[in-house]
């Protein structure tokens, strides 16, 4: 279908054809009536190493709506994200947010598909300046505390019109009402194994009335009762997002252009530049954190805010060279380089791969001596496309070392080559 595309996955209902999605969210009245199900939740969690050599783990709930649910938050949030960038067009906004659009000038916005190409342009505005004050901000919990009263009256504001009619309202409220379904206490409670949960993820998890003794009656669904915070996941949520933003994102721009700097936002992460001294720079931070306070009721993070200086190709702060972390990269006025935390991130995946390949290969083995047949080599071919540049360029996957050599050749920083050139040997040495 045009406005959605997704994998399929296993859910609470059978997947639509593109002839019955269509007729189903075009038509308002159908829209309004439809009844939602509720989301599978799941947690996406990463393990970290401390300081002190133990690990933790941080986790973010992500909610998958139904298939019908799907086409519906989909098709809308097309219509929303279309009103939105007809509003930054006004506003001369397109080149301050960055985030969840369409990857085009509409909007007067960057051409571009990632967010490589949205940092190398905040360098650059930062080059330009010459001499400057530079201030990193993040929203803190951002999703899980937006307001359900702004997300109604800037969605409202956005479409142009004083009350949401009933199939707009209908979306927005089983957004911000919604239910949801832990993912694998359904899996467990159904009696699905993991393995089927992947392969069969077309069919759905169960029948109607399975539905309403097992999930419903076994008490699995989850009520959001709090008038605050949307699911990470649905297809609409990104464009909301950007949408409850506005206001604020037009009043900051402003002030940052009036002080001779820039400011700009990705989803949560807030990035400004103004000409003056350290001195205004923080009482900048307290101009965004008072804002953000007044007209979202949301927060700074303070233990992710930065503030740098930035004179003479260097960025310092206390006098002292620095270097300010921004979407995934590390800037010191003059370099770029992948996140230390981003290459080690991908050396535990890379060390687990390894050290599963040759688990598996040895019980395989074991097995295979005792019918008398000779081992076999460890399979190396898909840990090379995984994690070496042998799989750099696959068209539609790539790996993350062709991410990095993508990098290095958009911002044209070496030092992100070499960064990721060393991952080749610590692969082979691994293999030996």
């Amino acid at each position: 279908m045009g406005w959605y595309k997704r994998r399929e996955y296993r859910h609470f209902d059978s997947p639509l054809s593109e002839s019955a999605a269509r007729a189903l969210v075009t038509n308002p009245a159908r829209v309004a009536q439809n009844p939602f199900l509720p989301f599978l939740r799941f947690q996406l969690s990463e393990i970290r190493p401390s300081a002190r050599r133990w690990r933790r783990i941080k986790s973010r709930d992500i909610s998958i709506a139904s298939h019908r649910d799907s086409h519906i938050f989909a098709y809308y949030a097309r219509e929303l994200g279309a009103a939105y960038e007809d509003w930054l067009l006004r506003n001369q906004l397109g080149r301050s947010v960055l985030a969840f659009r369409p990857g085009s000038d509409s909007g007067g916005g960057l051409r571009a598909k990632c967010n490589i190409h949205f940092a190398r342009h905040a360098f650059r505005q930062i080059r330009r300046m010459g001499s400057c004050q530079v201030i990193g901000a993040d929203v803190r919990s951002f999703f899980d505390r937006i307001p359900h009263a702004v997300i109604k009256d800037q969605w409202a504001k956005t479409l142009g019109v004083h009350r949401l009619s009933d199939d707009h309202y209908a979306v927005f409220r089983n957004l911000t009402r919604y239910s949801w379904v832990d993912r694998e206490a359904a899996r467990v409670a159904l009696g699905i194994s993991k393995a089927a949960m992947i392969r069969d993820r077309p069919l759905p998890l169960t029948d109607p009335v399975g539905f309403r003794k097992v999930v419903r009656g076994g008490g699995l669904v989850h009520r959001n009762s709090l008038a605050l915070g949307i699911p990470q996941g649905a297809p609409i949520s990104a464009t909301v997002s950007n949408i409850v933003m506005r206001e604020f994102d037009l009043v900051v721009s402003e002030r940052a252009r009036s002080v001779g700097g820039f400011y700009l936002r990705y989803c949560d992460d807030i990035l400004v530049a103004i000409q003056g001294t350290p001195n205004d720079a923080n009482d900048f931070v307290t101009y965004l954190e008072d804002l953000l306070g007044t007209m979202l009721e949301l927060q700074i993070a303070p233990e992710k805010t930065e503030v740098h200086s930035y004179s003479s190709g260097r960025l310092t702060r206390s006098g002292k060279q620095s270097w300010l972390q921004y979407l995934g990269f590390m800037f010191n006025g003059t370099r770029v380089l992948l996140r230390p935390k981003t290459l080690s991130r991908f050396h535990r995946r890379m060390e687990s791969a390894v050290w599963l390949a040759r688990a598996s290969a040895s019980k395989a083995n074991r097995l295979r001596a005792q019918n008398g047949l000779p081992p076999t080599p460890l399979r190396k071919k898909g840990l090379y496309e995984r994690y070496s540049h042998l799989g750099a360029g696959r068209k539609g996957r790539g790996n993350f070392v062709g991410y990095g050599l993508r990098a290095a050749r958009i911002i044209g920083d070496e030092g992100l080559r070499r960064q990721v050139a060393r991952q080749w040997g610590t692969l082979r040495r691994k293999l030996r």
